[in-house]
């Protein structure tokens, strides 16, 4: 996947429903049909409820997030936290999180959206 191709996909996920993915009052990788902006990253073949509860730097994490083509983890990391900021709102507002992502220096290359 390209970073443009994670960006249109972090884009979708927060206007169709997909974000947030909380449960228990915590964010998790997934929730049922709900995924977070790194739990999109990880394949359905190597997602195990263990991975829940770990930063994206744990190695059990970072070994099975396919990272985007011209982004890391630390690039990662920061998107998660710009996700999880706005995760615990009583109704997930993705305009503000598209305005977060749009400022992000590692997405300034790329075609950014507006919602």
């Amino acid at each position: 996947m390209t970073k443009q191709e994670y960006y249109d996909l972090l884009v979708q996920s927060a206007t169709d429903g997909t974000f947030p993915s909380i449960e228990e009052n915590v964010c998790q990788y997934r929730t049922g049909s709900h995924k977070c902006a790194v739990g999109l990253l990880i394949p359905e073949d190597k997602y195990y409820k263990g991975l829940e509860g770990l930063d994206v730097y744990h190695a059990s994490v970072s070994r099975v997030v396919e990272v985007p083509e011209g982004l890391t983890i630390k690039n990662l990391t920061i998107v998660q936290v710009c996700h999880d900021n706005l995760a615990f709102d009583q109704s997930w507002n993705a305009e503000e999180f598209l305005n977060d992502l749009n400022k992000l220096q590692f997405f300034q290359d790329i075609k950014q959206h507006d919602i």
